[in-house]
């Protein structure tokens, strides 16, 4: 299993952003929009999952990583 790795940095935009790695992949991309109102996170893991928890009470979002065939 890899290690998950955080970066921060800037989008091509210049707004601030950060990102989490598991290996070469990238798992997750987080960046505000130009006024600052909006948060969009990006998890492209998410992509053909069906079973997802989302949880607004415990500001939680949970998936399995593993890819169900």
């Amino acid at each position: 299993m890899s290690t998950l790795v955080a970066h921060v940095g800037q989008t091509r935009n210049g707004a601030a952003s950060a990102e989490l790695w598991d290996g070469d992949k990238c798992v997750l991309k987080a960046y505000g929009n130009a006024s600052g109102d909006k948060i969009r996170i990006v998890l492209d893991e998410l992509r053909n999952y069906g079973q997802v928890l989302i949880s607004p009470d415990n500001r939680l979002l949970e998936f399995d990583r593993q890819v169900k065939k």
